[in-house]
């Protein structure tokens, strides 16, 4: 798997742990870390050439700007639902609605098959984000 000259492209529900591994994993490989979630022009998203880049992105942005196998591998971070919720309530120190609730188990039931299907790796984030981490930079070592 550790193609050095790949980016790799975290996809995962909000809240699954997208960022918060990336930005570790940037620094540890030395790779640029891009959030499609704060890109101001989502349209035209290009994976930077010449280096190796942490992307956190939604499957849908991916499927549509990003070629998947020429530039990067593709890691589903898989959290479960209720332990995003349960996550809102300790960090966060909020109680989500119960809309919110529903709408992230509809959005989790709807979005998983597509996660499933795009990715080349595939890894449950059970609230061990060093764990991962370390698996990941393990595979580029």
């Amino acid at each position: 798997m550790g193609d050095l000259n790949k980016n790799i492209i975290l996809i995962g529900m909000p809240g699954s742990g997208k960022t918060t591994i990336g930005k570790i994993l940037s620094k540890k490989l030395g790779f640029k870390f891009i959030d499609t979630n704060e890109c101001t022009d989502k349209s035209s998203s290009k994976l930077p050439s010449g280096q190796c880049s942490i992307i956190s992105t939604e499957v849908d942005v991916l499927k549509k700007h990003f070629s998947i196998k020429e530039n990067g591998v593709v890691i589903f971070i898989d959290k479960p639902v209720e332990k995003i919720i349960e996550d809102e309530e300790v960090l966060n120190n909020r109680t989500l609605p119960k809309d919110e609730i529903l709408n992230l188990r509809e959005n989790f039931h709807e979005k998983y098959k597509s996660y499933k299907n795009c990715c080349d790796l595939h890894l449950i984030n059970n609230n061990n984000v060093n764990e991962v981490v370390y698996y990941i930079c393990s595979l580029w070592s």
